[in-house]
C-alpha cells in the first residue's frame, strides 16, 4: 500500500532497474469502472492480474479499503496526478518518456504542454494511439529502438491492457509501461 509520492519513486526505480531484453514492468490503475469491468469480464480481469503493480485511481477504493480491509490504502494514486509527480522526478534524474495514445492532435498538445511545464523532461517520442498493421509494427520497432524508461500508454481500458498483453514482450528495451486511461 503506497501513496502517490512512493508510487512515483517506484516507477522511476523500476524503470532504472529494468533488465534490457526482458519484458517491461507493467503498471496500471483501477477505479470503480475498472472494478466493474473486471467483475463482468473474466478476460479483462486476467489482463489486470498480469500487472506488476496496480494503483488505486479512485477515492471509492480508498474508502472501501478503510471499511473492508485490515490494511488501508493511504490515498488515491490518480494517473492524472501521478504523471506530474513522475515527470518532476524524471526531469531531475534524466528518466525518458514516450507518450503513446489518444488522437494525433491530443497527443501533440499533451507533449507540447509537458515540454512547456517541464522543459528538462526528456520525451524521446510520441504517437497517437490509432495504429494497426504495418504502421503499428513500425511504431513498436521505433519505441523499442528509442528505449524510453517509461512508456505512457493512453488507450483506455481494456485496450491498453490488451496492448500490454500482445506487445510488451516486443518492447524489451522499455523499462516500464504505465497505462494512463483514455
Amino acid at each position: 500500500m503506497i501513496d502517490r509520492r512512493e508510487a512515483a519513486h517506484l516507477m522511476i526505480a523500476a524503470a532504472r532497474g529494468h533488465l534490457p531484453g526482458c519484458r517491461p514492468y507493467y503498471f496500471t490503475s483501477a477505479n470503480g469502472d475498472v472494478i466493474a469491468q473486471t467483475r463482468a469480464n473474466a478476460e479483462t480481469a486476467g489482463l489486470f492480474r498480469e500487472a506488476d503493480q496496480i494503483f488505486a485511481d479512485g477515492q471509492p477504493l480508498v474508502f472501501a479499503s478503510r471499511l473492508l480491509c485490515g490494511v488501508h490504502l493511504p490515498e488515491r494514486v490518480a494517473t492524472t496526478d501521478l504523471f506530474h509527480d513522475v515527470a518532476k522526478l524524471a526531469e531531475r534524474e534524466g528518466t525518458t518518456f514516450y507518450l503513446l495514445g489518444s488522437t494525433e492532435a491530443e497527443n501533440r498538445n499533451a507533449v507540447a504542454g509537458m515540454k512547456a511545464r517541464y522543459p528538462g523532461l526528456r520525451i524521446v517520442g510520441n504517437s497517437h494511439g490509432y495504429l494497426a498493421g504495418e504502421t503499428l509494427e513500425r511504431k513498436l520497432h521505433e519505441i523499442n529502438a528509442l528505449a524510453p524508461d517509461i512508456l505512457w500508454l493512453g488507450l483506455g481500458v481494456p485496450r491498453e491492457q490488451i496492448f500490454v498483453r500482445d506487445f510488451a514482450s516486443r518492447l524489451s528495451n522499455v523499462g516500464v509501461i504505465k497505462t494512463s486511461g483514455g
